[in-house]
């Protein structure tokens, strides 16, 4: 769960502020953009004074989840994918009577797996290793992971499926008309125990982006960028598109951070 500290983090506040501040403290002042930004903050990250983190407690700790992260809050607060996948977890847990506790992120330099044994189960966002799920398993058996494209023996899966979503984008720009459509994405990243990045893969999006632009025999007008997810390089990448001497007509983008940049 969202804690104090992780808005007071992202609004660049201190701690008691936010407290003060989400407590309506009537002697507590602070400037107005201040207050404004740790209540959106904490309104965006689904934050509830009544769910603050704690550990898991037995005999009910079968009534626990684990959520594990890849990314910190700030990732997950610029990014409305992570950010909503998140709140509706939250969601979705209060409606069955569960306790969702986040004991870290993936990519926390210090973080003790071992705690997930202490959980009922345990949700982890992002695809890893297979050395690194057995072990996981080892702890907890009871393991869902999200955002991932592979089958995981052993484990739930919940995917999105992006190749359908992609077909979507692509047949309604065709009917608009559009032919010269051209594709600026990221690779997948497989980590390990230590959130560390081993391995990077073909996206799915960009698979169905090449079949469907084969399918319509528009190879000619295949343009494909890798922005590793980030709005400067996806801005770049545009540059870029603009420079070729017959321009697409359409992009699309595969992310929401890498389509608006501030």
């Amino acid at each position: 769960m969202t804690s104090i500290r992780d808005i007071a983090k992202i609004a660049g506040v201190s701690p008691a502020s936010v407290s003060r501040i989400l407590n309506n403290d009537p002697t507590f002042h602070i400037n107005e953009a201040a207050r404004g930004r740790v209540i959106e903050i904490a309104r965006k990250l689904n934050y509830n004074k009544a769910n603050k983190k704690r550990g898991p407690k037995q005999p009910d700790s079968s009534l626990s989840v684990a959520l594990v992260m890849r990314y910190g809050n700030m990732r997950e607060f610029n990014d409305p994918y992570f950010l909503n996948m998140h709140k509706g977890i939250d969601e979705e847990a209060k409606k069955w009577h569960l306790r969702v506790e986040q004991p870290f992120k993936l990519d926390d330099p210090d973080k003790n797996w071992t705690d997930l044994a202490n959980y009922g189960a345990v949700i982890i966002e992002g695809e890893m290793t297979a050395a690194a799920i057995e072990q996981i398993q080892n702890i907890n058996p009871n393991v869902i992971f999200l955002d991932v494209n592979t089958n995981i023996r052993g484990c739930n899966i919940v995917r999105n499926d992006f190749i359908e979503a992609t077909t979507n984008i692509l047949d309604t720009l065709y009917e608009m008309g559009h032919r010269n459509i051209a594709y600026i994405g990221g690779k997948s990243a497989v980590v390990n125990l230590d959130g560390k990045i081993v391995l990077r893969k073909d996206d799915l999006r960009e698979d169905g982006y090449i079949a469907w632009m084969k399918m319509h025999n528009l190879d000619q007008y295949c343009h494909i960028f890798t922005a590793n997810w980030s709005a400067d390089e996806a801005l770049e990448a545009t540059n870029q598109l603009l420079q070729l001497k017959d321009r697409p007509t359409a992009i699309v983008v595969t992310s929401d951070p890498m389509s608006t940049r501030p």
